[in-house]
């Protein structure tokens, strides 16, 4: 790891590692259109995707391993610009307790809405106000799984580029479309009109299977944690689905409702485990 260190990289400054470090707040992340994306399985997911890596920061430690030597190598090859740090300074940019010594800087990636609206089939998944990040990075990972063509994200669900909801997505916010800070109540009547038919979720009064008509284009609709979609959402549910269960826990937890009701009336691509 030495070698790769002195061979091409270059020392992070105190300046550079100041303005890497303001990232960690919404507001820089907003302002500079960039977010971190840390440890080797999310690096190796940004370079298997479209993002624009824009450096990589790592620091040389002992357990890194062949995995970081090939990131390193391959950021070389593709002229990303690479910077090493010590482990205290490293430290002090990472928002892990065990961090795996390398992290990326990265543009917000941008999709094409109607290029995935205008689809014959299309399987979207709105999320109204989903506030846990742990949750929300799942729900992502989960839906790329399943094939879901892209997730809206209505206004009160937390930050896309929160440091837990990237990790957590585990490589999935570098693969599947994600659109921020949509008005779900203005959006859902535009997209019923390109013949989606949207599904709402709720713990009870729901069918079991997807209820009333079928459709090649279909939006899954979930909601808060606590509350379930708000009003104004549910007023554009056309069909309602709950997930029975024998157990005398209140309900699921939200990310794993999505698995199974992906599961339910998705289409995945991937038969494998």
């Amino acid at each position: 790891m030495k070698e790769l260190s002195s061979s091409f990289s270059a020392p992070l400054s105190s300046n550079h590692l100041k303005k890497l470090r303001g990232l960690k707040q919404k507001k820089h992340r907003d302002k500079e259109n960039l977010f971190l994306a840390e440890g080797v399985r999310l690096c190796e997911e940004a370079l298997k995707s479209q993002a624009q890596i824009v450096e990589v920061v790592f620091c040389p430690v002992p357990a890194a391993g062949e995995r970081m030597q090939k990131i390193l190598q391959r950021a070389h090859v593709d002229n990303i610009p690479v910077y090493h740090a010590g482990e205290k300074e490293f430290h002090s940019l990472s928002e892990t307790e065990s961090p795996q010594g390398i992290v990326f800087l990265v543009h917000h990636p941008t999709w094409n809405f109607d290029s995935i609206t205008e689809r014959r089939k299309s399987l979207l998944l709105a999320l109204d106000a989903i506030q846990d990040p742990g949750n929300l990075g799942t729900i992502l990972r989960t839906a790329e799984w399943f094939g879901v063509d892209g997730v809206l994200l209505g206004k009160g669900c937390v930050d896309l580029y929160n440091s837990k909801v990237v990790r957590s997505s585990m490589g999935a916010i570098f693969h599947i479309p994600t659109f921020e800070n949509i008005t779900l109540d203005n959006v859902l009547p535009e997209l019923k009109e390109k013949a989606y038919r949207t599904i709402g979720t709720r713990a009870e009064r729901g069918s079991e299977r997807q209820s009333g008509q079928s459709s090649d284009k279909k939006i899954i609709l979930m909601g808060n944690e606590a509350n379930g979609l708000t009003a104004n959402v549910a007023a554009h549910v056309d069909d309602w689905i709950t997930i029975s269960g024998k157990g005398k826990s209140e309900s699921l937890n939200v990310a794993v409702a999505a698995g199974i009701i992906l599961y339910l009336l998705g289409e995945p691509e991937k038969t494998n485990g």
